[in-house]
């Protein structure tokens, strides 16, 4: 972050395009919580979710008044890459349970259809956060894109079946209606 202490505009700009940065980055949860509104989780483990998502979304929008007005205040950088770093302390607790269930209910998953969990030493799949191991976004796209795969093949069997019935439902009213004519 060069310039970052400087005076003037130059600095200003640099302040806003970092916390910018910072929100961006750390908002990405609402949206992998929106990815994963279509996993049957429990209704506990949704409800758990939902207020821990509002939780975040509660604590980033007070962390954004405080540093909107520290800014306004004329406080320093470092004051508030501390409000930052206070705010990234605070929420990754919440963060970090958000992913704990969101990789609870990708391993039950892929339990129910036999999918072979990755070794937990592939540092591409998982994550670990002291001393949890979470999936990363990487290996939930993997295991997500295993379990849609087979519950396509699970579908696709029921829409053979399901076809077949309703074929057979249309043969049967044609010949009722021509044997009673």
């Amino acid at each position: 972050m060069v310039g970052i202490y400087a005076s003037g505009r130059k600095a200003g700009h640099i302040t806003r395009q970092f916390t910018r940065q910072v929100f961006s980055c750390a908002s990405h949860l609402p949206v992998t919580l929106a990815l994963y509104k279509k996993i049957m989780i429990s209704f506990k483990d949704k409800y758990h979710l939902f207020k821990l998502n509002r939780r975040l979304q509660n604590l980033r929008g007070e962390y954004k008044a405080i540093i909107k007005k520290a800014k306004k205040d004329g406080k320093d950088q470092r004051h508030i890459k501390g409000i930052l770093a206070e705010m990234f302390a605070v929420c990754r607790d919440d963060e970090l349970e958000i992913e704990q269930i969101i990789t609870k209910d990708l391993k039950r998953k892929a339990q129910k259809y036999y999918i072979e969990l990755p070794d937990i030493a592939d540092e591409k799949i998982w994550e670990n956060d002291f001393g949890t191991y979470i999936l990363s976004d990487h290996g939930k796209a993997i295991i997500s894109k295993q379990i849609k795969a087979h519950r396509r093949e699970d579908y696709g069997f029921i829409i053979k079946i399901v076809s077949v019935l309703i074929g057979l439902i249309g043969a049967l009213t044609g010949l009722i209606a021509v044997i009673n004519r």
